[in-house]
């Protein structure tokens, strides 16, 4: 992709990305739900994996 493509579609990209890692960490709390694991222990973990605040994680669970 030549840099003035990239530069107009840098916007939408990050947006793309964006969404992708939020269903990403949906979808690893559903599984961990699934799993029996604790609302604690999915909002440490998904803390961890994908450096997320407390207050992000809440947005999760």
């Amino acid at each position: 992709m030549g840099p003035v493509l990239q530069e107009i579609m840098e916007p939408e990209l990050r947006e793309a990305e964006q969404r992708g890692r939020e269903e990403g960490i949906h979808g690893t709390v559903e599984i961990l739900q699934e799993f029996g694991i604790s609302g604690e222990e999915i909002r440490n973990a998904i803390m961890k994996r994908y450096k997320l605040t407390e207050q992000e994680a809440a947005k999760f669970l």
